[in-house]
């Protein structure tokens, strides 16, 4: 009888907590602005996109930190974002065209600096900040590369 009840108790603690993780990550895409950016620049299956210029960074968009689980890739048509496996749901790839992003400034937080650009044409304005300087350095070239050529921002 004690037995039957551990095998009801462990399937239903499975169950609650695959759907706390589900909800939690949807809230997260939603109040970070992923949701936002996804229904404005999905990332298309026929995208190619090379492997990461750096899988697995830190980050945040709108105050919403993605420590460790951030791909960021580059293509001609802008920055590639997508997510860790684990933490995808709600969370679809993005294809962020270069004329979208701000140039990224330097912040100084505490012990370190941050780097923040902001992302237009979402129908508002999602703050981005990463940590690594070499990155952002790789992608600031691309960012003045459009503002230099004069790209349109896309509107929805």
């Amino acid at each position: 009888m004690q037995i039957d009840r551990w095998l009801l108790i462990i399937p239903a603690f499975i169950t609650f907590f695959v759907i706390l993780w589900l909800l939690i990550s949807w809230f997260l895409a939603q109040s970070g602005g992923w949701a936002a950016l996804a229904r404005q620049f999905p990332a298309s299956n026929h995208v190619t996109v090379p492997p990461p210029v750096s899988p697995l960074q830190a980050g945040e968009m709108n105050g919403c930190r993605y420590k460790g689980c951030l791909n960021i890739g580059v293509t001609p048509q802008g920055m590639f974002l997508s997510i860790l496996f684990l933490f995808r749901f709600g969370h679809p790839p993005l294809l962020i065209p270069w004329s979208c992003l701000s140039p990224f400034h330097a912040e100084k937080a505490l012990w370190m600096t941050v780097y923040t650009t902001t992302i237009t044409g979402a129908g508002r304005d999602v703050r981005f900040t990463l940590y690594n300087k070499g990155l952002v350095d790789q992608l600031q070239g691309f960012i003045a590369h459009a503002l230099a050529v004069g790209a349109q921002v896309p509107r929805a």
